[in-house]
């Protein structure tokens, strides 16, 4: 797969760097899952990010279908890492804003805020354990 070490080293650095952007992700990923509550979370940046995935998702997949350079191992190594961190970024934002879009929508229809409506659902929570 790899003709040169230099080729190796790219690799690695693409597994390096994608596996330190997916860890990322999944603090997060996991609180949000937990406590769900998304009112620190800004709708912009994550839709900012979501965007951006979808052209890197674009771009691998374009590296490794290049008909213009043959060496497979060359489109590998520099596309795998970056499609298989935006797959899994976007998975983890999507999860996040759908829970965040969830909450909205839920305290626009009580007509309070998102982050009244936390507050509420936690305090409910407490006073029923």
């Amino acid at each position: 797969m790899f003709n040169t070490t230099f080729s190796i080293v790219v690799f690695v650095i693409g597994i390096i760097s994608s596996l330190l952007t997916m860890t990322g992700w999944f603090p997060q990923a996991i609180k949000t899952l937990r406590t769900k509550d998304t009112s620190g979370i800004s709708l912009s940046f994550y839709s900012l990010v979501y965007i951006s995935s979808i052209f890197w998702i674009a771009y691998s997949i374009m590296v490794i279908i290049n008909p213009d350079s043959p060496d497979l191992s060359v489109k590998l190594s520099s596309g795998l890492p970056v499609l298989i961190t935006n797959v899994v970024s976007i998975t983890l934002n999507t999860i996040i804003t759908s829970i965040k879009f969830i909450n909205m929508i839920r305290a626009k229809k009580e007509g309070i805020s998102e982050r009244e409506y936390i507050s509420n659902k936690i305090n409910n929570k407490n006073q029923s354990k």
